[in-house]
């Protein structure tokens, strides 16, 4: 999940996409469980699948959908 941005860029490079044809999907932490976050670019955020991404494609301008699913943990709520 972490090194994802080299097969996105081996996909995006062998059927010739334009990134903006692309929706990287990814779950996120710090989004609360069932909310959703969709953006046309932006930064990583600290997830180290998007800054994989971001290094392999030299590029924040990508559509992501982020899918919130929450930190329940007990370290997390204290």
């Amino acid at each position: 999940m972490n090194l994802s941005g080299e097969a996105l860029r081996y996909y995006i490079q062998k059927e010739n996409i334009n990134i903006q044809n692309v929706v990287v999907i990814v779950d996120d932490l710090n989004i609360p469980f069932g909310k959703i976050k969709l953006r046309t670019s932006g930064s990583h955020g600290g997830h180290n699948g998007l800054k994989n991404i971001e290094e392999c494609l030299s590029s924040k301008e990508y559509p992501r959908l982020r899918c919130g699913i929450g930190n329940n943990s007990k370290k997390a709520n204290k």
